[in-house]
């Protein structure tokens, strides 16, 4: 997912509970829910190539949480207990893991997918119940974190609300991905925990707040989204199954902001097709079918490249599209289905060209 849901899904946790630690805590749970993607970096460094090995890797692993846990938890504990020699380091140790576990979870939910047993396996986990940035999740993690605040909003605080609701409700409007009235009950949303905390609030109640607010994150994607997700892709498996060829593996992406749209990348042996799918209007589109090629690289003698065993490891549905006579593109038709170099596809020059 992306970072302004890690960010506000961490600060949600702390008004859930664990700000009863303290700052810290609530500092502890924020950073630790954006920690794994410090993998960013690999793309700067090694390139694309890195890029699609290192990304969601060990840092986004068990083995790599447990030693991000306990290292974040030592440094912040480190920095605190220099005002507060009484500070304890098991709280924030429980804040980190929580906050690390919020991350993986959620990047869990898209068609990007986790590993989460490397080293030992780089087998890849997809959930393809949520888009990498889905303004509903935004909306329940965004109500926890402000209807759960510990006092009223100052107004510095309620307008940095306003204004994060502008942009949202500006996206949601002139996207095009989703009805204008999405737009509207989204701001509502946000509008409600604003005025619920136009003053003060008991703790329980604003816990109980905070807690509703996490409830819709998590029955979005996995209540609602997930099953009319199952639901698109049967439909689409079907419809390419009956041009004539076998199913072998398909993606189906959720839209932001409207779970009952659905873009299914289904793949045969010898062809993808990218079906759209409206589950509320009733339609089906295929697409014009895309080569898949998968013998070429083996013929052409790609298999020693970098790019090949990134291609490899990370392109959930490939495809190989040939570029005139000297080079190829290895691709992955889940996110970009064009013969054209891409975050995800590679344009590889033929050996001896």
């Amino acid at each position: 997912m992306d970072n302004a849901a890690h960010t506000l899904c961490g600060l949600a946790l702390a008004r859930a509970g664990l700000d009863r630690f303290g700052a810290a805590a609530t500092v502890t749970t924020v950073i630790a829910a954006n920690l794994p993607d410090l993998d960013i970096v690999v793309h700067p460094l090694l390139g694309k190539t890195g890029y699609l090995c290192y990304h969601r890797g060990i840092t986004h692993a068990l083995l790599g949480l447990g030693v991000e846990s306990l290292l974040l938890a030592a440094a912040v504990w480190f920095v605190v207990r220099q005002w507060h020699p009484d500070a304890r380091w098991t709280p924030l140790w429980g804040c980190a893991a929580l906050g690390l576990a919020s991350h993986v979870g959620l990047d869990a939910l898209n068609t990007y997918g986790v590993r989460p047993f490397l080293p030992f396996s780089g087998r890849w986990y997809y959930g393809d119940a949520a888009f990498i940035m889905e303004p509903w999740i935004w909306l329940g993690f965004g109500f926890a974190a402000c209807a759960g605040s510990p006092s009223a909003l100052t107004r510095k605080t309620r307008n940095a609300w306003l204004m994060w609701s502008s942009v949202v409700f500006t996206l949601l409007s002139f996207s095009g991905r989703a009805p204008l009235w999405t737009a509207a009950v989204w701001v509502l949303g946000m509008g409600g925990a604003l005025y619920l905390r136009r003053g003060p609030l008991s703790e329980r109640a604003r816990r109980r707040a905070a807690w509703a607010g996490l409830a819709l994150a998590a029955l979005y994607p996995l209540a609602l989204t997930l099953p009319l997700n199952r639901s698109a892709g049967a439909r689409a498996g079907i419809a390419v199954a009956a041009l004539g060829e076998p199913v072998l593996s398909q993606t189906v992406h959720p839209s932001p902001a409207a779970p009952w749209r659905h873009r299914a990348v289904v793949s045969t042996q010898r062809q993808v097709y990218v079906v759209e799918v409206d589950l509320l209007a009733g339609t089906l589109e295929v697409g014009e079918p895309l080569a898949r090629n998968l013998e070429l690289p083996q013929q052409l003698g790609l298999t020693t490249l970098d790019e090949y065993r990134a291609w490899r490891d990370f392109a959930r549905e490939p495809f190989v599209a040939p570029i005139g006579s000297d080079a190829v593109i290895l691709g992955d038709a889940r996110y970009v289905p064009e013969a054209v170099d891409a975050w995800c596809n590679f344009e590889v020059a033929l050996p001896g060209e």
